[in-house]
């Protein structure tokens, strides 16, 4: 009897390890493949039976799961059970991931503990230093913090966000919609999204029906004018049912892989159609987050190709003459590191990127490096703080006004992994324009631009308050002969910008509360440049505000537009003043003002 109870309990311990041994194997291969959802699932069926031998690696990789899907407080609760197991346990590495993970989770002098640690048992690593160093820069800047207000949109990305730019009166962006059903692998896809004001955003996929990859697209950036669309795409790993090919030709690598890549499309009969790979790729290495300047005539982007300083570093490229791009210039230490640097944008001679490489305060942080005129950095960058920048994950940072107001997007406050995007005001620079008892977004009317109000006799103050409450109040007691939040452009503009729909937002409002009412829209321009020049760039101006209006439900019977030129400057900058730029901006305006 002894004998078979021994059998029997044999046959149950080899069952237990071939089912562990089983969850372990399907669990590596799902990591391998980048399917972390999955390995996790595996690897937690395997730690319900996991023996000495096997506990550390299985707590080792559901800690890299949770990290590698942004996952970072679960991934801390795997790294500090595998931490706890004591050396020859855990590998080193794993001191050093444990020390990100805390960093991001905003636990400083913890996190600076591991990284010590670390550099006992791996002497001489200078990415230890580094990180040691970074923590502590954090730990010295925790309490600082600028000025801007933050606001969540509800732009849909689903997932991680991998970009988004300005296009029409709207962003196109890259979301995660449409997941691949058979390995849970999710596929990111282009769109466009209409603007209904600077947080709430329509989908509209009309312009982006011919972007259409199997896998992966994402980083749009488009010209000016909106004519040229610049994205990345690619095929994915994929599992055991096989590679995932890409249409437009492109397919995966023997192993199944294909590297991010570079296209354009142009804009034709409201759609862009016909991706054309860029003539620098290099299916070898990865080319991908592409910014195209205002003109159209430098493209920068990143790439892990041979030459740079570590992961993926930021270049540009220069169009020739007869349309082909030159080769790739590494913007050089000042901007790249040992770190991925990645989703460069251009604003106002300005360079806006994501790094992990410099001092920061968790996870990838936004910089800014001045560029000068041929777009060279000759500064180091710096780190645009907090409340931009968290203990997570920020990315992608865009504006149109020189970091005034615009988006990024982040995974701050959550921890399933997707990202948010959110926008940005610098309460600073507009403290004059916004009333402090007022929102940003979403508000009525508000009282003039103080920095303007010594050029021109003050209207009668007004309860801003009473207004947003009570929209349905007569409008012609409360709205008519009061003075919206002038619309300023930059110089030699005449798009909206993220700034300027703040007080088109406001009209809109008001249109919408009373329907008898039109709206006069008056466009200035500034002195400089001919008198001809800014009577046409004014004309722009008033368009683009009446095509906004329009856009946003107001009917084009109820806008008249005038143009003025620089016939009524509010100071005087006029062609023989020497003025500052803010004195100038003062006169880049349109005015908005209620009617019967």
């Amino acid at each position: 009897m002894k004998k078979y109870l021994n059998l029997f309990f044999y046959v149950i311990l080899v069952n237990f390890a071939h089912g562990q041994n089983s969850a372990i194997q399907n669990g590596d291969d799902s990591f391998e493949y980048f399917m972390f959802k999955d390995a996790i699932k595996y690897y937690e069926e395997a730690l319900i039976t996991a023996s000495p031998k096997t506990e550390a690696y299985i707590l080792t990789r559901l800690a890299e799961c949770h990290m590698y899907s942004f996952q970072y407080k679960k991934a801390e609760t795997y790294f500090s059970k595998l931490i706890k197991l004591g050396d020859g346990k855990a590998q080193p590495q794993s001191y050093l991931d444990y020390g990100n993970i805390l960093k991001v989770n905003g636990k400083y002098e913890e996190a600076k503990e591991q990284f010590k640690y670390y550099m006992t048992l791996v002497k001489g690593d200078e990415y230890a230093s580094f990180l040691n160093r970074s923590v502590s820069w954090a730990i010295q800047n925790r309490d600082s913090s600028r000025n801007y207000q933050i606001s969540a949109t509800d732009l849909d990305v689903s997932g991680q966000s991998v970009g988004f730019d300005f296009m029409h009166q709207g962003l196109v962006y890259a979301h995660g919609r449409n997941k691949n059903q058979q390995n849970s692998m999710t596929i990111f896809d282009l769109d466009y999204a209409a603007m209904k004001d600077s947080l709430h955003f329509l989908a509209d996929e009309r312009y982006l029906e011919e972007i259409n990859f199997i896998a992966n697209e994402s980083s749009p950036s488009t010209t000016k004018d909106g004519s040229v669309l610049f994205f990345s795409a690619n095929a994915v790993k994929t599992g055991k049912d096989g590679e995932i090919k890409k249409k437009q030709g492109v397919v995966a690598s023997g192993d199944g892989v294909s590297n991010l890549q570079i296209y354009f499309a142009a804009f034709e009969n409201g759609r862009y159609r016909n991706p054309v790979a860029l003539s620098i790729n290099n299916k070898q290495y990865n080319f991908t987050h592409p910014c195209i300047t205002a003109d159209g005539n430098v493209l920068f982007f990143a790439s892990d190709m041979p030459g740079g300083l570590g992961g993926l570093d930021i270049y540009k490229t220069i169009k020739q003459p007869d349309g082909n791009w030159s080769q790739p210039i590494n913007l050089g230490p000042k901007v790249n590191t040992i770190e991925n640097d990645m989703y460069p944008y251009i604003c106002n001679g300005n360079l806006y990127y994501s790094s992990k490489g410099i001092n920061g305060y968790g996870g990838y942080d936004i910089y800014v490096n001045v560029l000068d005129k041929n777009l060279n950095s000759y500064n180091q960058s710096k780190n645009i703080g907090k409340p931009i920048n968290s203990e997570r994950d920020d990315i992608s940072l865009i504006s149109r006004d020189g970091g005034i107001s615009g988006y990024f997007a982040s995974n701050r406050g959550i921890d399933d992994g997707d990202d948010k995007v959110y926008y940005f005001v610098d309460k600073d620079i507009l403290k004059d324009i916004i009333p402090n008892n007022l929102p940003i977004a979403g508000r009525a009317i508000i009282e003039p631009q103080q920095t303007l109000s010594k050029y021109r006799p003050q209207p009668n103050r007004i309860n801003t308050d009473s207004i947003v409450q009570t929209t349905k109040i007569e409008a012609d007691v409360f709205l008519l002969n009061r003075v919206f939040e002038h619309v300023i452009f930059n110089f030699n503009e005449y798009q909206i910008t993220s700034t300027a729909r703040i007080g088109l937002d406001s009209v809109i409002s008001a249109l919408k509360s009373n329907l008898k009412l039109k709206v006069l829209v008056t466009a200035h321009a500034d002195a400089r440049g001919s008198k001809m020049y800014n009577k046409t760039l004014s004309e722009k101006r008033a368009k683009s505000a009446k095509l906004y209006l329009i856009a946003n439900g107001i009917s084009a019977k109820r806008i008249i537009s005038v143009s003025k030129g620089e016939e009524q400057l509010l100071n005087n900058c006029d062609d023989k003043a020497r003025c500052t730029y803010a004195e100038h901006a003062m006169n880049r305006r349109v005015e908005l003002k209620l009617i019967k």
